[in-house]
């Protein structure tokens, strides 16, 4: 039986919209980026482009990473960023494909959300859960930290600690949130003019990015750089066409050498410090646009700091030509627009940015990062403390575990493809004291052991609740993350009790060592969601693989491991 004539109007109308656009997007052509003004003086002499936040075969992407490679080299790209989950697994490859420069990070999952880490090497540990220690792994390795896909649609992928202290960055623009985002119409329109013009089919799904809002609260507080985030997985859409649609155009003080250490180093460089503007090239070519600051002569660019002077001026153009609309914005408010270009006078101390729009497009054709209005003082002072992780509270300890004089508490257990041997070391080897010391080698992953471990276990009921965490003194002979876990009464566990976890990283020196116990997680799947303080059964320090690679040997020493109440100022720390 026909379908009446009215309950058809509506998919025809879809329909006939949809072929609509995909007509509309075949037929438009890059626009005019011609400007007759003249471009503001740039102080850096070469802009490089690229893709941040890739991922392959190592991870859950599609592609190889030569097939990675490959693809960002059709795109005419100067550099891609491989970021694949909780594994530096393309380290290998990384360096000049050709004239393509290939840097690997990873992405870190944490229970705050994802963290980009760029710049650095693969440590001998497994990055923790936590967003906070995870921000200081990453700068105590001199890497840089970018929060990934911070406002996704998808509740388990969104950053859910935004007041976090540190100098992480933002993705401002993130290609798996725009199309998980984008409207149904759009998606159908840009499914139709995929096989015929992807990049522009793709850009159809852009819209304003939800990240700005995010991005300017943090503005309001610190420094922070704003990148574009390909977050590429799959063929389809293809590698190729993600890179051809947004992309990082960073500014460099000195050309590209050839040399993929130095190279690298200026990429990763700039994107901490925000030497760079996105531009969603598939819309039209960005690369030439320019934002400064001059005064007397001299000029500033984006990420750089400059003082409040009467007589500074802000410029940007270079591109777009009349139908660009330049819009300046002063704290996250549009304080001077123009066609074709935009100069105005600095209007006092703020964070300066710039946005561009082209006509009927509802997401901005380019994002510059900012030019910071302060004086060295005021910077320093009040917007560079933000910028750092705030160090673990110093707590005095009110009652004491295990000081480790006469013995231990404490008794090793391992799996058996693993060793552990701990010995009590005399007085004056520990922190304030006597210490325990345990060497350790973690098995090989097998199907007969899945999960090797070893661990020191204090098995006891005990009642914690009138503490608020775990102090204890640790130190080893390299660096090493372990986790430290109370197991609690739960009757509907697989073994009757729930395991809640939280990690610590031993380094060569003595450390005092803080575990609220806020921060303690389980990952039990019958988890009653609260931890018993009054009710614990176990005190476990344990390696296992989750904290360091199987195969990892290695000592440990430990000392003092106590308990205290609530310090007075102890912040929130996702």
């Amino acid at each position: 039986m026909r379908k009446p004539r009215r309950a058809r109007l509506p998919l025809l109308a879809a329909a006939a919209a949809a072929v609509g656009l995909g007509a509309w997007a075949l037929a438009a052509r890059p626009l005019d980026t011609a400007t007759g003004h003249p471009p503001p003086p740039r102080r850096v002499r070469t802009e490089v482009v690229g893709a941040v936040h890739v991922h392959t075969t190592h991870s859950d992407g599609a592609g190889s990473v030569q097939h990675v490679t490959a693809a960002a080299r059709r795109a005419g790209l100067d550099f891609v960023v491989v970021t694949d989950h909780n594994t530096f697994g393309a380290k290998p490859a990384e360096g000049y494909a050709g004239d393509l420069l290939l840097l690997v990070g990873t992405e870190i999952s944490t229970h705050a959300g994802h963290l980009l880490a760029l710049g650095l090497d693969e440590p001998g540990y497994r990055f923790p859960p936590t967003a906070a220690d995870a921000l200081r792994d990453v700068a105590e390795l001199g890497g840089t930290a970018v929060v990934a896909h911070p406002t996704s649609p998808r509740e388990d992928l969104r950053w859910k600690a935004r007041a976090l202290p540190g100098g992480w960055g933002l993705e401002v623009l993130n290609g798996d949130t725009q199309w998980r985002s984008a409207p149904r119409l759009n998606l159908l329109s840009s499914l139709f003019v995929y096989p015929l013009r992807s990049e522009r089919a793709l850009a159809r799904l852009l819209t304003r990015p939800a990240a700005l809002a995010l991005w300017d609260e943090l503005l309001s507080r610190r420094h922070a750089a704003g990148i574009a985030g390909a977050d590429a997985h799959t063929r389809l859409p293809s590698y190729e066409s993600v890179f051809g649609v947004v992309r990082n155009h960073v500014l460099l003080d000195t050309p590209l050498t050839g040399d993929a250490a130095r190279d690298s180093g200026a990429i990763v460089d700039a994107l901490a410090r925000g030497r760079l503007f996105v531009g969603i090239d598939a819309i039209a070519p960005a690369s030439g646009f320019v934002f400064a600051a001059e005064r007397g002569g001299r000029t500033w660019t984006m990420g750089d700091t400059v003082p409040p002077h009467p007589a500074l001026t802000l410029r940007a153009g270079g591109v777009g030509g009349a139908r660009a609309r330049f819009n300046l914005l002063k704290d996250g408010a549009v304080v001077a627009a123009g066609s074709g270009a935009v100069e105005a006078a600095a209007a006092g101390s703020g964070v300066y940015r710039v946005e561009v729009s082209l006509p009927g497009w509802d997401v901005p054709w380019i994002l510059s990062n900012p030019i910071y209005v302060f004086d060295e003082a005021e910077s320093r002072r009040r917007r560079a403390r933000a910028a750092l992780a705030p160090p673990p509270p110093a707590v005095a300890a009110a009652a004491y575990l295990d000081r480790f004089e006469n013995g231990s508490i404490f008794a090793a257990a391992s799996d058996p493809a693993s060793s552990i041997a701990v010995s009590i070391e005399p007085r004056g080897a520990g922190a304030d004291g006597a210490a325990a010391r345990v060497a350790y080698r973690l098995g090989a992953r097998t199907r007969a052991t899945p999960s090797p471990y070893v661990a020191l276990t204090s098995l006891a009921p005990r009642d914690l609740s009138s503490y608020a965490g775990l102090a204890l003194s640790v130190r080893a002979d390299g660096e090493y993350r372990l986790w430290v876990q109370l197991r609690d009464r739960n009757p509907r566990s697989a073994e009757g009790s729930e395991w809640w976890s939280a990690s610590l990283k031993a380094t060569p020196g003595w450390q005092q060592q803080t575990v609220p116990f806020r921060r303690l997680r389980s990952r039990d799947p019958a988890t009653d969601g609260r931890l018993d303080l009054d009710e614990i059964e176990a005190v476990i320090f344990i390696v296992d693989v989750d904290s360091v690679p199987a195969g990892t040997a290695g000592t440990l020493w430990f000392d003092d491991v106590g308990l205290y109440h609530q310090p007075e100022g102890e912040e929130q720390r996702p």
